[in-house]
C-alpha cells in the first residue's frame, strides 16, 4: 500500500515539476516575444505595477496556502472547515490590501497608463490567492495532476491572449489583460474542482478559534515569503519609482534569465531536501557528505552557464530581444555573474529548513533583503539599473555568507573538497568561455551552445573536477520522481 501510494505522489510530482519547468520556459520566450513589441518604456511599466502589486498580494495570501495544506494533510475531516475560514479571512485582508494599494500608487504620481495597468493586477493578484487556497487543497490530497493540468492550460491562455492582444493594437494593456484571463480561468477551474472533485462547498466563516489557530500558525511562513518577495521585486519598483520605466525595462531583460533558470537548484532542493532531514536525526557524516554532492552538483551546473551567458551575452540579448534591449546587456552580465550564488543558496537554505534552523533562515533572508533595498536605494540615483544588477548580485551573496557558516556547526563538512572542486570548476568554466570569446564572430550562438557543453565536459573530466559517476548522480537527482513539495505559483 506504501509503494502504491509513495508511487502515486512521484507521478504526480513528476506532471506538476514538468508544468512548472514548461510554465518557466515558455514565459521566457513569450517575454521576449511582447518585450521586442512593446519596448522598453512600456515593458517597463507592466513588469513595475506586476512587481508593485505582487509585494501587495502577500498581505492577502499571508502565508495561509502551505498552513492549509498542512493543516488538512492531517486531518482531511477539517479540509471544508479550514478552508472556509480561509476564505473569510482573505476576503476581509483582500479589501484592506487593495485599499492599502491603490492609496500607495496614487500617492506615487504614476501615469494613466500604469495606473490602469495597476487596476488591473488588483483583480489579478485577488483571484490568484484564492485560486493557491483551493489548489491547497488538492496539494494536501496529494492530487497534484490537477494543479498541472491548470498551470499548463493558464499559462497557454496568457500566451494566447498576450499574442492576440498584441496583433489586434492593444499593446500594453492587452498583455496584462491577457494575465487576467489566465487568473480567471484558473479560479474558475480551481474552485470547480474543489466543489465537484474535491466535493467541498466552502462557506465563507469567521470562526474565532480557528481563525486565530490559523493565523498564528501562518506567521512564520508570511514573514518568510515576505522577504522571499519583497528581495525579487523591490528592485523592479524602487527602479521604476527613482529612475524609471525603461530602466525597469533594461533590468527586467537583464534577470529575466536568471530566475528562469531557478527550476534547476529547484529540483535539487526536492532531491536532496528529504535526504537532509532523514540523515539530520541519523547520521551528521551523511548529512554532510550529501550538502558537499548538492553544493558540487549546483556549482557544476551554474559556473558554465554563467561563463558562457557572459561571454554571449550580446549575441543573448540581442538575438532575443532585439536592438532596442541592447542597454541591457552590461546588465545582464553583472546578474548573471552571481547565477552560482543564486543556485549554492538552494542547498545551504534547504539545509537549515531540515535541520531544524528555519528561524535562522528567515532571519538571514531579512538582513539579504535590507542589504538589497539599502543598496538600491544608494546605487539606483547614480547608477540606475546597473546599480540596481549590483544590489541583487550582493544580496545574493551576503545570503550565502550569512548562512554558509553555520553549515560547519552542524555538521562538518569537507571545506576543502569543496574549494578543490570549486577551483576545478571555475577553471573549467573559464577556459570554455574563453574559447567561446574567441569562436563567437564565427559561429552561430545556436551552435556556440553545445559546442560550449562539449568543451566545458572535456575540461571537467580532464582536471577531474567530476568523474562518470558524478554525472550518472546528478543525472538522477534532477530526474527521477521524488516525494511532492509544496510550490509557488509565478506568474
Amino acid at each position: 500500500m506504501e509503494n502504491s501510494s509513495n508511487g502515486k505522489i512521484a507521478r504526480n510530482t513528476t506532471f506538476l515539476t514538468g508544468a512548472f519547468i514548461f510554465q518557466k520556459v515558455l514565459s521566457f520566450f513569450y517575454f521576449a516575444y511582447i518585450s521586442r513589441q512593446l519596448g522598453s518604456e512600456n515593458i517597463g511599466k507592466y513588469v513595475w505595477a506586476l512587481s508593485f502589486a505582487g509585494i501587495f498580494a502577500l498581505f492577502i495570501e499571508f502565508g495561509l496556502g502551505p498552513v492549509l495544506t498542512r493543516e488538512v494533510s492531517r486531518n482531511y475531516e477539517k479540509a471544508r472547515e479550514y478552508l472556509s475560514s480561509i476564505l473569510g479571512i482573505k476576503i476581509l485582508f483582500s479589501v484592506i490590501t487593495v485599499t492599502a494599494l491603490l492609496i500607495a500608487s496614487h500617492a506615487m504620481g504614476r501615469d494613466a497608463i500604469t495606473m490602469q495597468i495597476i487596476y488591473i493586477a488588483v483583480a489579478i493578484i485577488v483571484l490568484d490567492s484564492f485560486t493557491f487556497s483551493f489548489y491547497s487543497i488538492f496539494r494536501a490530497y496529494q492530487k497534484l495532476h490537477f494543479e498541472a493540468i491548470g498551470l499548463t492550460i493558464y499559462q497557454l491562455l496568457i500566451v494566447g491572449s498576450g499574442v492576440a492582444g498584441i496583433v489586434f493594437g492593444l499593446s500594453v494593456k492587452g498583455v496584462v489583460l491577457a494575465v487576467l484571463i489566465g487568473s480567471i480561468f484558473n479560479f474558475a477551474y480551481s474552485l470547480s474542482l474543489v466543489v465537484f472533485k474535491a466535493k467541498l462547498k466552502p462557506r465563507i466563516r469567521f470562526n474565532k478559534k480557528i481563525v486565530k489557530l490559523l493565523l498564528k500558525i501562518a506567521i512564520p511562513f508570511a514573514i518568510a515569503g515576505l522577504f522571499f518577495k519583497v528581495n525579487n521585486e523591490i528592485d523592479k519598483v524602487l527602479l521604476g519609482v527613482i529612475a524609471g520605466d525603461k530602466y525597469v525595462g533594461w533590468y527586467s531583460i537583464a534577470s529575466k534569465f536568471n530566475m528562469s533558470l531557478t527550476f534547476i537548484p529547484g529540483a535539487f532542493a526536492t532531491s536532496f531536501f528529504p535526504a537532509m532531514s532523514r540523515y539530520f536525526m541519523t547520521s551528521k557524516s551523511e548529512l554532510a557528505h550529501t550538502f558537499e554532492k548538492a553544493m558540487i552538483y549546483l556549482m557544476a551546473v551554474s559556473l558554465p552557464i554563467a561563463a558562457g551567458s557572459f561571454v554571449l551575452a550580446d549575441r543573448i540579448i540581442l538575438k532575443l530581444y532585439g536592438p532596442a534591449f541592447e542597454a541591457s546587456i552590461v546588465a545582464f552580465q553583472v546578474i548573471i555573474s552571481g547565477l552560482v550564488f543564486v543556485f549554492i543558496n538552494y542547498p545551504i537554505g534547504n539545509f537549515l529548513n531540515a535541520c531544524n534552523r528555519q528561524k535562522l533562515n528567515t532571519i538571514n533572508m531579512g538582513i539579504a533583503t535590507a542589504v538589497n533595498i539599502v543598496l538600491n536605494i544608494v546605487l539606483i540615483p547614480k547608477y540606475t539599473y546597473i546599480g540596481a544588477s549590483i544590489a541583487a548580485v550582493t544580496s545574493a551573496v551576503v545570503l550565502v555568507s550569512l548562512g554558509l557558516p553555520w553549515i560547519s556547526k552542524i555538521a562538518p563538512y569537507s571545506k576543502k573538497l569543496l574549494i578543490s572542486k570549486f577551483a576545478k570548476l571555475l577553471f573549467s568554466s573559464t577556459a570554455m568561455g574563453s574559447l567561446l570569446y574567441l569562436f563567437r564572430d564565427g559561429i552561430s550562438v545556436l551552435l556556440l551552445i553545445p559546442i560550449g557543453m562539449v568543451i566545458y565536459l572535456i575540461l571537467v573530466f580532464a582536471v577531474r573536477a567530476v568523474n562518470l559517476g558524478d554525472v550518472t548522480a546528478l543525472f538522477r537527482s534532477v530526474f527521477k520522481k521524488q516525494n511532492a513539495k509544496n510550490t509557488s505559483n509565478n506568474n
